[in-house]
């Protein structure tokens, strides 16, 4: 949540850190449907289709709306065009100076570029586990441990770094049921890190006198055991049995959209702030018009995915 940049000794700094910290989970999760979805993608279509339906479903929509926001933004005074180079809109895109949601898009991409490698890889599960167990080592847990005690650890083992632990955690546990008691001690294992990222950044925030980010990032292991849970919780829910057959093809809808909803929520946002008599630090901004702006960009979306010259546009 932006607001959580923003340090000062109020409440809503207080309620946006607990926001920011327990909604980690979103980007790790997106990715570890990914790599639920597509990991053993050789089972169903060959590495050139594959590659054709990525470039449909995310390249496109990322060119139209980013040059779209580009162009809207210039026309509202959002971005001042400093160099009339047919370059310029190249550079801005290619470094993600047009919108700054769209920073996940060359994640996505580089995650992509890696499955075909990582795809032969699903026949060996224990090798799969390795790789997450190095990368949540290595990558999530000792750079913390690092801070804390104040000795610079520097150890990084290049083929597990970034975020490429998300999609290979995402296959592996969408293929294998927990037993109950290892659920529960997911769960709390999740909650319990991401209450220690809450009281260190609250702690260290105050002495700093502006919000610390000495522990910030996807890939550190807070992130990672919120984000499995997260994903545990959601995949073992009985959908079948809590869900109507009209409800469960609401909700697939509704997912379908997704993709969409976050290529253009930001628009959505804009225009609610100039419409609103209240600004982002309201209580109501933060709570009520969460679902507000969900349910416009949803209608929107769900809008442009029924025309068949712009359904391309939202990912359908």
């Amino acid at each position: 949540m932006g607001g959580v940049w923003n340090f000062s000794n109020s409440w809503n700094w207080k309620t946006c850190l607990v926001v920011e910290c327990f909604a980690y989970w979103a980007v790790p999760v997106f990715l570890m449907l990914s790599g639920a979805n597509l990991l053993n993608y050789r089972n169903k279509y060959s590495t050139r289709i594959f590659f054709e339906k990525r470039f449909v479903r995310t390249v496109i929509p990322w060119l139209f709306w980013s040059i779209s926001v580009l162009i809207w933004k210039a026309s509202t005074g959002q971005i001042i065009l400093e160099s009339h180079s047919m370059l310029y809109p190249i550079e801005l895109l290619l470094t993600n100076k047009i919108e700054n949601v769209y920073w996940f898009f060359p994640v996505l991409f580089g995650i992509y570029l890696s499955i075909p490698i990582l795809a032969p890889l699903v026949k060996y599960r224990n090798l799969l586990w390795y790789m997450v167990i190095m990368s949540f080592l290595c990558m999530g847990t000792l750079p913390i441990i690092s801070v804390l005690i104040g000795i610079n650890i520097s150890f990084s083992v290049p083929v597990i770094s970034g975020l490429i632990i998300f999609p290979i955690l995402g296959y592996l546990l969408s293929t294998v049921d927990l037993k109950r008691k290892y659920r529960i001690i997911l769960y709390v294992a999740g909650f319990g890190a991401t209450l220690f990222r809450y009281v260190y950044t609250y702690i260290m925030s105050y002495r700093l006198g502006s919000t610390d980010t000495s522990i910030k990032g996807y890939e550190k292991f807070y992130s990672v055991l919120l984000s499995a849970a997260v994903f545990v919780f959601i995949k073992e829910i009985p959908w079948d049995r809590l869900l109507s057959e009209s409800a469960r093809k609401i909700l697939s809808t509704m997912s379908s959209c997704s993709f969409g909803i976050y290529l253009i929520h930001m628009i959505v946002i804009y225009y609610e702030l100039q419409i609103l008599p209240f600004g982002r630090d309201a209580w109501l901004w933060r709570t009520v018009f969460i679902f507000v702006t969900y349910f416009i960009s949803l209608g929107i979306v769900w809008g442009l995915s029924k025309i068949p010259i712009l359904k391309r546009t939202v990912g359908n």
